[in-house]
């Protein structure tokens, strides 16, 4: 940015992607503090951010390798924001992320890389719904987020949905569906 600046090179504002959680340089998960540090360095500068968030819903595996590093061992501790990753805790970062940002005056908009999971998207397993369509816990937070950008009742900001808790809709998110066979 500073170059940009320097050399007077006009620009209308900054797209920063935030990929995290995968076994690439640049990618390894960071402490949200951190990340919060990393995007009021873009305050500074007068210009609209963009920002764009991606992270895994499941541990990382050799299909989180860039390709043609199949070779490479996989760093399993790449990443790790507090546990090991699941759709609990995509959903708890996407919510506290979404919450950073947006408190931030000079962030324009906030996105979500990916909306299904597919093995070809920068991130493999970092969509807010499943292969089959099914939305993972943080689709539910992002929606619940949403709603309650707009509801008067700030009570409303935690919950999932209005006749469960957070915790028990994350429980119910993580124990597999009724039928559904075991892998």
């Amino acid at each position: 940015a500073d170059l940009l600046i320097q050399g007077g090179i006009q620009f209308d504002g900054f797209a920063i992607k935030l990929n995290m959680g995968q076994a690439q340089s640049g990618q390894y998960a960071r402490d949200l503090m951190q990340l919060s540090n990393l995007l009021d360095q873009f305050s500074g500068w007068g210009k609209p951010v963009h920002l764009t968030l991606a992270m895994p819903s499941d541990e990382v595996t050799a299909l989180m390798l860039p390709a043609g590093e199949d070779d490479q061992p996989v760093d399993p501790h790449c990443g790790r924001w507090r546990e090991g990753w699941s759709t609990k805790w995509q959903g708890r970062w996407l919510s506290a992320m979404y919450h950073i940002a947006l408190s931030k005056p000079f962030i324009d908009s906030v996105a979500w890389a990916s909306v299904v999971d597919h093995p070809k998207v920068d991130l493999p397993l970092s969509g807010l719904v499943r292969e089959d369509l099914q939305p993972k816990l943080a689709y539910k937070k992002l929606i619940a987020f949403r709603r309650s950008l707009s509801s008067p009742d700030p009570i409303r900001i935690t919950n999932v949905a209005p006749e469960k808790g957070a915790a028990e809709a994350e429980e119910a998110e993580e124990a597999p569906a009724p039928g559904a066979a075991e892998a």
